[in-house]
């Protein structure tokens, strides 16, 4: 899965999910969220399953085994307190959810240490407007009302507002652009 675009990077197309495999489990993203789905041992049921969340590590044990499945580092802070966990007994995975701090920007990687993905290669999700707050949200639809004024032939929201401060002013715009006709 390494990056072979010929310009020489180290870093890993991301995966279906924005996130990648490595050899303990896998992972995908969103901006706002990071899943990772790790393999159990055979016959490894919920009650076997301990998860334990920090703010910036993770670690998962499992009854009877020496070693934890996991026990990292994070690569970002997450809202220990919103995380989840259980367990698909079709898969064998342990699917584990954790809320992003940040929730405005793609993680590299899961976990300090493993090989990062290229961000520059990651397929965002379509947003909506309602998801945006109400500032941006204005804004774009400022933009999609400008651009849409434009493929019309009609001046923009900005050169209308500046013909009419200009007409209270007795002066009259020139062709369009903004600038007072001398």
């Amino acid at each position: 899965m390494a990056d072979d675009d010929g310009g020489g990077s180290s870093k890993l197309a991301p995966s279906t999910g924005n996130g990648s495999k490595t050899d303990r489990y896998s992972w995908t993203q969103t901006l706002a969220d990071i899943t990772l789905s790790i393999p159990l041992p055979p016959g490894t049921r919920g009650r076997d399953v301990r998860v334990t969340f920090g703010a910036t590590t993770l670690r998962v044990t499992v009854t009877g085994r020496d070693t934890p499945l996991l026990d990292d580092p994070l690569h970002a802070p997450v809202k220990a307190e919103d995380g989840m966990w259980q367990v698909d007994a079709d898969a064998g995975t342990l699917e584990v959810y954790l809320e992003k701090v940040d929730g405005a920007s793609w993680w590299p990687r899961a976990v300090v240490g493993e090989p990062e993905v290229d961000l520059g290669r990651v397929a965002p999700e379509n947003s909506k407007l309602s998801d945006l707050d109400g500032e941006t949200r204005a804004l774009v639809e400022k933009m999609m009302v400008d651009q849409r004024r434009r493929a019309a032939g009609l001046p923009t929201t900005d050169q209308q507002a500046a013909a009419a401060a200009a007409a209270k002013m007795g002066l009259k715009l020139d062709g369009g652009s903004g600038a007072p006709g001398v």
